[in-house]
C-alpha cells in the first residue's frame, strides 16, 4: 500500500520455459486473458505493457494479441533487446499496433568491443540514441 507503480508487464520473458531456473511460458493467449481480468483492478495511473522478451518474436505475440482483442487492455509493448533488433522491431511495432515501445532489458556482456570507446559506441546504437530515433518510448 502507498507504492506507486506506473507499469507492469504480466512476466519477464513469456516465452522461456526452457531455462535452469524457474521459468514459466505465457501464450498470447493466456496473457490475454489475464489482461482482462487484471486491467481493471489495477488503478488507472498504472499502464500495462505487453510482450517483454526478445524482438523476433514481438510482432506475431503482439499480433495475437490483438487477434484475441486484447491488446487495448495495453498501453504499450515491452521488449528486451536481443534476438533480432530493435532497428526493425520499434518502428514496426508502433506503425502496426500504434503502442509505444519500451525497452525493459538490454545486457552488454558479449557484444561489448572490450574498450570504453567501442562499448559507448555499442550503447548508443542499440541502447540509447538510435533507438530513440526510431521511435522507443522509453527505457525502463
Amino acid at each position: 500500500e502507498g507504492l506507486g507503480i506506473d507499469y507492469l508487464t504480466l512476466q519477464n520473458e513469456p516465452q522461456n520455459s526452457t531455462t535452469s531456473y524457474p521459468s514459466m511460458k505465457m501464450t498470447p493467449t493466456i496473457a490475454s486473458k489475464v489482461a482482462v481480468d487484471l486491467k481493471p483492478l489495477l488503478p488507472t495511473t498504472t499502464s500495462l505493457l505487453a510482450y517483454d522478451h526478445n524482438c523476433d518474436n514481438a510482432v506475431s505475440y503482439v499480433e495475437s494479441l490483438e487477434n484475441d482483442y486484447s491488446l487495448d487492455y495495453f498501453s504499450g509493448i515491452a521488449i528486451h533487446g536481443y534476438s533480432g533488433g530493435i532497428v526493425d522491431t520499434v518502428p514496426t511495432l508502433r506503425s502496426e499496433f500504434g503502442k509505444e515501445v519500451y525497452l525493459t532489458e538490454l545486457t552488454e556482456y558479449s557484444y561489448s568491443g572490450k574498450t570504453f570507446s567501442n562499448d559507448l559506441m555499442w550503447s548508443a546504437s542499440n541502447a540509447t540514441v538510435y533507438p530513440y530515433s526510431l521511435g522507443l518510448s522509453g527505457t525502463i
